[in-house]
């Protein structure tokens, strides 16, 4: 993604300011860290804007996932002084002609992994980067992706694909799992295993038993779920509410906010979205139903 393809939202999507008045009355629920993700947060030419008003509300941390294009020393810089404290970068493969192939774009590892060390540099917190592997196309790149861990100091995460793809072609077969993952990186890195950073943190840790920077995350929603601890809530950018990705019902805020609801129709939106959250997501039984929206327009 370049620079000149970023674009301010339409009547579709919620604007910097709603974005604001949803973070705060979720704030006066509890909530007390923010992500910013996507699709492509980057790509919202209102994000400074976005960031600047979301990060002088009463939380403890503000953090963005994004693909990493993007990640000159200009905008870290401005991004932090606004009020960003992580960013979180999906990589899917380390191999430059690998991952021209993946993102289709002018972009490159070397590019992507430099703004991660300025990143770094400017004192944004617990950097990580974040990897999916398919079969028989990324799935090669485990060991060089725990590479890029190892150099640049960070925790590289690997996330089980998930059936959330817009062609919908998920099967059982179609994704690698934490356990498979972890196998191909212990076979050339050791790995020791350290636990989970909070109880509902989704990634379990693991360090390197050379002593080697840069830790490995594995997180397994289909694997190894971890239903019972999650406490995420999902506002997706035209307003839909998710308490969980694979969930079958949303909430409408959209409507809310652009027909004069005041701030208590609005909590009690949100308190219904997450009382209807689901138990667990049932992938693997009958009881399954495949969400109609793909991963890129929920963010993870």
């Amino acid at each position: 993604m370049e620079p000149d393809q970023r674009f301010l939202p339409g009547d579709s999507l919620l604007s910097a300011i709603e974005l604001e008045r949803v973070a705060r009355v979720c704030t006066e629920l509890g909530v007390r860290k923010v992500r910013l993700t996507g699709g492509e947060p980057t790509a919202r030419a209102d994000l400074d804007e976005i960031i600047e008003r979301i990060a002088r509300l009463d939380i403890d941390d503000l953090a963005m996932t994004t693909n990493g294009s993007l990640l000159t020393p200009d905008r870290l810089e401005r991004w932090r002084r606004l009020g960003l404290d992580r960013i979180t970068v999906s990589i899917d493969a380390a191999e430059e002609e690998l991952f021209r192939e993946l993102t289709r774009s002018t972009s490159s590892v070397a590019r992507v992994m430099e703004g991660v060390d300025a990143a770094i540099a400017m004192g944004y917190r617990e950097t990580k980067l974040n990897a999916v592997l398919l079969p028989g196309l990324n799935d090669s790149q485990a060991v060089p992706l725990a590479g890029l861990a190892r150099a640049h100091r960070v925790d590289m995460r690997f996330i089980e694909f998930m059936p959330l793809d817009g062609g919908g072609k998920w099967t059982s077969n179609s994704f690698i799992s934490a356990a498979q993952t972890h196998d191909m990186i212990h076979e050339v890195y050791p790995l020791r295993p350290i636990g989970r950073a909070s109880k509902s943190s989704t990634s379990e840790l693991y360090e390197f038993a050379d002593g080697s920077p840069g830790r490995i995350g594995l997180v397994a929603p289909i694997t190894r779920t971890f239903c019972g601890a999650c406490n995420r809530l999902r506002i997706s950018a035209d307003g839909s509410i998710r308490p969980c990705l694979f969930g079958s019902t949303e909430g409408d805020l959209m409507q809310l906010l652009r027909s004069g609801a005041d701030d208590p129709k609005i909590k009690d939106e949100i308190l219904d979205a997450v009382w209807r959250k689901q138990s667990g997501h049932g992938i693997g039984t009958d009881r399954f139903r495949r969400p109609n929206v793909a991963m890129n327009s929920l963010g993870g």
